[in-house]
């Protein structure tokens, strides 16, 4: 099996074993795919959920059953995504308990990353202005273009 391969699946059936375990079968999409697929007993996956995250979770099927993959997942747990979007890295991890609740939740996105920099960025350009004697409504302009050249994201920046 490749380790870098990336298989479209659809989950064909659910088995909730416990109220807290549910047993999931997936189906590769593929036909050639789903043939040459091939794990050893104690192999994982990763499980890319869109929206979610990536979960590393272990094979519970037999090596030799062609038909469908099955990875049994608990609710509790931790969840670490990162996608990359138009103006950087966007990572999401959540730790989950037994209920379901969410208990912490830690977002990091774009602008956060760049917020030293404007902050820094920001300063050195007014200190400039003001030796230069500019006037006020200048300096704003300036300080809004400036900003405006990192493209801070909005709809990131309210998560």
């Amino acid at each position: 099996m490749q380790t870098d391969k990336v298989y479209k699946c659809e989950i064909i059936n659910i088995v909730e074993l416990t109220p807290l375990e549910k047993l999931f079968h997936i189906k590769i999409l593929d036909p050639v795919e789903k043939e040459s697929f091939f794990f050893r007993p104690g192999q994982f996956v990763m499980l890319e959920v869109p929206g979610f995250g990536e979960f590393p979770i272990s094979i519970s099927s037999s090596a030799g059953n062609k038909e469908f993959i099955e990875l049994c997942i608990r609710k509790a747990g931790r969840g670490i995504g990162a996608v990359e979007v138009p103006r950087g890295i966007l990572y999401h991890d959540f730790k989950i308990d037994k209920k379901g609740k969410i208990l912490k939740a830690n977002c990091i996105i774009p602008t956060t990353q760049n917020n030293a920099n404007i902050h820094y960025d920001l300063k050195e350009l007014i200190e400039q202005q003001v030796k230069r004697k500019k006037s006020d409504k200048d300096i704003i302009r300036l300080s809004e273009m400036l900003v405006r050249a990192y493209d801070p994201c909005i709809s990131c920046s309210v998560h």
